[in-house]
């Protein structure tokens, strides 16, 4: 019974750790820019309307920010997408604004798919 419990609450702390992120949908994006930050976030725009869902002041872009765990990964993923002109479709923190008061980009997915 004691293991039971300790699962459910390792469970519902998991549940609760990805309640704090919300999909762009089903909407790809074409990369459009890059601007690399002299602090080591990274700025992304692309096309099409930004997902915006902690109503961030800075909206015209999605941020990565340099603490990320993935932030290699995902610079990379994205510097591929852009030389390749992939589609991404980006995972946006909904708990919180990231770095220039720009929507933070958690994770992001790239399709060679046009």
């Amino acid at each position: 019974m004691k293991y039971l419990v300790v699962s459910l609450i390792a469970m519902l702390s998991v549940s609760r750790a990805l309640a704090g992120s919300v999909w762009e949908g089903s909407s790809w994006k074409k990369v459009e820019d890059i601007l690399a930050h002299g602090g080591g976030d990274i700025s992304v725009y692309a096309e099409g309307a930004e997902i915006n869902p902690f109503g961030c002041s800075n909206s015209g872009k999605y941020v990565i920010d340099k603490n990320n765990a993935s932030f290699n990964t995902l610079y990379a993923l994205l510097l591929t997408a852009y030389s390749k002109d992939h589609l991404v479709q980006f995972l946006i923190r909904n708990d919180r604004c990231g770095p220039y008061e720009a929507p933070e980009v958690y994770a992001l997915r790239v399709s060679k798919l046009n």
